[in-house]
């Protein structure tokens, strides 16, 4: 399972082009995880122009295919440059500001892939929070309109997906908490 290898491995795995590739390859492998067939093609960017519908009906737009390869090389380089200034007690080079800016950038400005772009974002985020010691955070389905919300909210809003995510984190840091409490008993 593609969750395995992220918890399994997450301290030696990098942020790589060829690693986000090789997880999505292992993640998208299932044609009948894609929404159509003709975007089916795990493990590479897209060839064709993707958009979205937010949920208040506004039609997205995302780089288009040509410009990818260079986007995602300037977003990986970005990261691994802020992972390795990142600071737990400097808020802007914290880690989970770190995380949430790839995110978005990640799946609301590029959107490299033809499907599973969401799924990629969020394991990719949550394995720079967990290469910096923090739990991953999980977007359950009662947050899931909100979590759509932010994306739209955060162009003209920006910090609303860092406060959404925050709260994501805290939530699991109680979890493992309370986990950790019962466990040691």
């Amino acid at each position: 399972m593609v969750l395995d290898i992220v918890f399994d491995e997450y301290q030696a795995a990098e942020i790589t082009e060829a690693n986000i590739k090789k997880l999505h390859r292992k993640l998208m492998k299932n044609m009948d995880q894609w929404s159509d067939s003709i975007h089916y093609d795990p493990g590479r960017y897209k060839i064709l122009e993707n958009v979205t519908v937010r949920p208040s009906g506004k039609i997205h737009k995302y780089t288009p295919p040509e410009d990818v390869p260079l986007a995602m090389q300037q977003l990986v380089k970005e990261v691994n440059s802020q992972l390795k200034i990142s600071k737990v007690n400097n808020t802007d080079n914290h880690p989970l500001v770190i995380a949430s800016s790839f995110h978005f950038k990640f799946l609301n400005e590029i959107h490299p892939f033809g499907d599973g772009n969401d799924r990629i974002a969020r394991i990719f985020m949550n394995l720079i929070l967990l290469k910096n010691d923090f739990p991953p955070l999980f977007i359950s389905t009662v947050d899931k309109l909100d979590y759509m919300n932010c994306f739209e909210q955060e162009d003209r809003n920006p910090g609303v997906m860092l406060d959404f995510l925050a709260d994501r984190l805290m939530e699991s840091q109680k979890t493992k908490l309370s986990y950790l409490k019962r466990t040691s008993k």
